[in-house]
């Protein structure tokens, strides 16, 4: 079996439609954020979440954990300055702590698949101002031969 082989696989279990739960991203597929909860849906799955620490201002740490197939799982999402540009770092948190829960129950880091909480904002800065900056050289040269 393909690696798409196996990532139709998945997308087929757990109700994903590639027109609009899931991207790609530098080698990884992403899911989106209504892809992990249709898959949380889906799956059933009781998250309980807890505030382990904010300073109210750019840091938060939650931590989210479930039962699913009479196994524990529990992982934890992180908001700082250096990785999130939101004004909501508790949001953020619990987020990328549900994403990576959803993702570690149905074991799909196996397959590099990311929840879209785990797409660092700083590539995303990166490919923003390289795009912007490629607009603008566009509009430049426009310009330039329009002027001519």
């Amino acid at each position: 079996m393909t690696h798409q082989d196996n990532l139709n696989a998945i997308f087929k279990k757990y109700g994903l439609l590639k027109s609009e739960h899931i991207f790609s991203d530098g080698g990884f597929t992403i899911i989106n954020r209504q892809g992990i909860m249709t898959i949380k849906k889906k799956l059933n799955l009781n998250v309980q979440y807890k505030l382990l620490y904010t300073d109210g201002v750019t840091n938060a740490v939650v931590r989210a954990q479930c039962v699913h197939e009479n196994q524990s799982y529990q992982t934890f999402g992180e908001s700082n300055s250096n990785n999130n540009t939101f004004p909501y770092p508790v949001n953020i948190a619990e987020k990328r702590a549900l994403s990576r829960l959803i993702l570690e129950v149905c074991g799909l880091y196996y397959f590099k698949i990311k929840g879209e909480g785990e797409i660092d904002t700083e590539l995303i800065k990166e490919e923003n101002i390289k795009s912007q900056k490629n607009i603008s050289d566009s509009v430049s040269t426009t310009m330039g031969n329009l002027l001519k």
